[in-house]
């Protein structure tokens, strides 16, 4: 599965306002996304030149997770790690998201055999920092496309990404 949406941002004449306006698109029927995405920043004021952090807040529907990103699955794992991939415009410098630590979940139907999974559950947040550029000019307007893309799993099943 995924979760596409996007970021606005809009600069103003000294100060870069951080309120972003968020439009959320799935792939198939929004009911069948087992999460909501919300976007938050680090500072509601910026100017060029600072660093900033977009936090990606996930919350998934009760009953449901996903398994962890890819630095905290074991090798040889079968299942879609979780992944943020984010499409940066000019004067925004990436660094590295930073994942939630992975959680210890107990699915019913493994329960009686005492095995654990490995994945993301309830509410997590998602860290993007990224660094403003001073070549940035005031009245700049900036979009940032952001996905999640995981692969969703409850007491049953897991769905095919």
């Amino acid at each position: 599965m995924r979760h596409l949406f996007s970021v606005f941002l809009a600069f103003g004449l000294t100060i870069l306002g951080l309120a972003p306006t968020v439009s959320a698109q799935g792939d198939g029927d929004d009911a069948d996304q087992k999460l909501r995405i919300e976007a938050l920043w680090s500072v509601d004021r910026g100017r060029p030149g600072d660093n900033v952090v977009l936090g990606i807040r996930a919350t998934f529907d009760e009953g449901w997770y996903a398994k962890p990103d890819v630095s905290q699955m074991d090798s040889g794992s079968s299942y879609k790690p979780t992944e943020v991939r984010i499409n940066y415009p000019d004067g925004v410098v990436a660094e590295t998201v930073r994942y939630p630590k992975k959680q210890i979940v107990f699915p019913e139907i493994l329960d009686e055999h005492g095995l654990p999974v490995e994945a993301f559950s309830g509410t997590v947040v998602f860290y993007v920092p990224m660094r403003l550029t001073e070549a940035l000019k005031a009245g700049t307007d900036l979009s940032f496309e952001v996905g999640v893309y995981y692969q969703a799993c409850d007491d049953s099943l897991c769905v095919n990404p």
